[in-house]
């Protein structure tokens, strides 16, 4: 069984329902109630797979693992094709999961104007991301193509995010029934059960 320490609805909610789809059972550890974490990570972030001896620490790491130890299709085998599917992974941790790290950290460490002012310049930035993949969703059902991934998986927790700020980021029609469509799988609404959290999409 493999372990993933987690923080409920973030990053981490996308490897989880991962490891459902590849019906993979999986115990969830909520880093909050891990005393020792900073030993098991000592950047202190989310998420972190145990697979036996094997420990990883990147999302994207720990996806690519996942996918290709089990074989999953969502993985494509040409080289093109594979390098296709890794820009668009990356462009998920790389840019749009920073974008929203932004609008957090101006959360914790500024108020009033400052604040402000960081979550305008932030909503401004996300949403203009939100367009680049409303654009790619507009001949697809999946960001893949007919079939949901991981990179789908991530883009909805991200778009969730958006509630918890006071600002308005515009996802986009296309982007807006992907995410609707791929949180009624029955391997996210699980995850969802699990870890407590609600969608405002």
């Amino acid at each position: 069984m493999y372990k993933l320490y987690s923080i409920p609805g973030s990053c981490s909610m996308g490897i989880h329902v991962l490891l459902n789809e590849l019906q993979q059972d999986v115990n969830i550890i909520n880093i909050n109630e891990v005393d020792n974490y900073s030993e098991i990570n000592p950047a202190m972030m989310v998420p972190v797979l145990e697979d036996g001896d094997l420990q990883l620490r990147e999302g994207a790491a720990i996806a690519l693992y996942l996918l290709e130890k089990h074989k999953d299709s969502n993985l494509p085998g040409g080289l093109a094709e594979k390098a296709n599917f890794h820009q668009h992974l990356f462009f998920n941790y790389a840019t749009m999961h920073p974008a929203y790290n932004r609008l957090f950290f101006a959360m914790k460490n500024l108020d009033g104007d400052a604040q402000k002012q960081m979550y305008q310049k932030g909503a401004s930035a996300i949403s203009a991301l939100w367009t680049l993949v409303d654009k790619q969703l507009a001949t697809r059902t999946f960001m893949m193509g007919e079939h949901p991934s991981i990179i789908d998986y991530l883009l909805c927790v991200y778009a969730n995010w958006g509630s918890f700020f006071d600002i308005d980021i515009t996802l986009g029609k296309n982007v807006t029934r992907m995410i609707k469509t791929t949180i009624q799988r029955p391997s996210f609404q699980k995850v969802l059960d699990i870890e407590r959290v609600t969608f405002n999409i």
